[in-house]
């Protein structure tokens, strides 16, 4: 029960900086399905913390990927840049989800 509630604390003041902090103020739908890529994350990681760490770092790069090849001048495929962090984490759910018979 107290693991619960740490995580719950821990999952608000996470949500709090995403939304105050991170873009300098409030706006609608700033998550981007970031949940979605998280339990594709735990689903591709097997539930192992260590595969956890590197699986975040393949989402993190997947993420980051447009915003640096925009700031070098690449603005070709900028939409599908940005896009890749969401086409990875449906590859990974559909590749990974278990085989019925």
């Amino acid at each position: 029960m107290a693991s619960i509630v740490a995580d719950s604390f821990l999952t608000r003041i996470g949500d709090a900086s995403l939304s105050l902090f991170y873009p300098g103020s409030w706006s609608e739908r700033i998550s981007s399905a970031q949940g979605l890529m998280a339990v594709a994350l735990v689903i591709f990681a097997r539930w192992n913390p260590v595969q956890c760490l590197y699986a975040s770092l393949l989402f993190g790069s997947a993420q980051a990927i447009g915003p640096a090849l925009q700031s070098v001048g690449i603005d070709a495929y900028y939409y599908s840049f940005n896009a890749s962090p969401y086409i990875l984490t449906l590859l990974i759910v559909i590749t990974c989800s278990p085989k019925r018979s």
